[in-house]
């Protein structure tokens, strides 16, 4: 989701999967993204972006990036398959299984597009890790509530 009208609150729901929440700073737009492994791995930063420039002019070097919370690499166990979508630098084999860092994959697609890393920042939480703080789908399951991440502007 992309807006540039203020007083207009954009929210993802997120249980595991990254909240991305993008702020152009020069041209008073925002998104909202829910980033699981599928739709980082279809680049759903990038496509946010250009959407946001498309509209509203948006380039990268005037974005400010939050990132998480999330599941962190130290609980998020992929398979092969998932594995094939990324990066082996974005992954962590230890004993025989591999472990996704989702929120690096984010933050690589957003340095790829040209933000500053200084304007990234990442909540670096582990939800699954953190049940009394965070709803986690693979720690509870369908009875996993969900965390509201919000942007917009003032």
């Amino acid at each position: 989701m992309v807006t540039n009208q203020r007083e207009l609150t954009l929210e993802i729901r997120t249980a595991d999967c990254y909240p991305v929440l993008l702020a152009d700073t020069k041209n008073q737009a925002v998104a909202a993204i829910h980033a699981g492994w599928r739709g980082t791995a279809a680049g759903i930063v990038p496509t946010a972006v250009e959407k946001m420039a498309a509209l509203y002019g948006t380039h990268a070097g005037n974005l400010v990036v939050a990132i998480g919370p999330g599941i962190g690499p130290c609980c998020y166990e992929i398979g092969r398959e998932v594995a094939q979508q990324f990066a082996p630098m974005l992954m962590q084999n230890r004993h025989g299984k591999l472990y996704l860092d989702l929120a690096m994959a984010n933050r690589q697609q957003a340095l790829q597009l040209g933000v500053a890393e200084s304007q990234i920042e990442v909540n670096g939480v582990c939800t699954f890790c953190q049940a009394e703080q965070f709803y986690s789908f693979r720690r509870e399951k369908e009875q996993a509530g969900r965390m509201r991440s919000l942007i917009g502007i003032a």
